[in-house]
């Protein structure tokens, strides 16, 4: 076989083995998961402020104890209104944070500041996706 025609062959097999076994292009990112109390004096309002899917964080999950009896939206923020007679609310909540143009900090946790009026916030690990 000529020498031209082995460099044919092989570029051929160097292409090929490259397209089987991409690059990953998939943005990194970690899923948490956040326990958050709520308690409320006799004469607060009984609303809470709860995360929003953005850019930089995915809400995957959302579960609130007792049963919101609605919601509202205010400058992009989502709000939920609870019984009127609730004194405590427990919310489950799991996010997936995303890398943005900076590298992501797996140590760090989403702020408390997406809880505001929280009572406590306790993250919990998730298995990243």
């Amino acid at each position: 076989m000529p020498h031209h025609c082995l460099r044919v062959v092989a570029l051929a097999l160097t292409t090929s083995a490259c397209s089987v076994f991409p690059m990953a292009t998939k943005t990194p990112s970690v899923v948490e998961a956040a326990l958050v109390e709520y308690a409320f004096a006799p004469d607060a309002p009984r609303a809470i402020e709860v995360p929003a899917s953005t850019p930089e964080i995915t809400v995957l999950e959302l579960t609130v104890r007792p049963a919101p009896r609605g919601e509202r939206f205010e400058r992009g923020h989502r709000i939920l209104l609870l019984p009127f007679d609730c004194e405590r609310a427990t919310l489950h909540c799991r996010v997936q944070r995303w890398s943005s143009a900076e590298p992501l900090d797996l140590a760090a946790r989403p702020s408390a500041a997406l809880f505001p009026g929280a009572s406590s916030v306790r993250f919990v690990d998730e298995p990243t996706h």
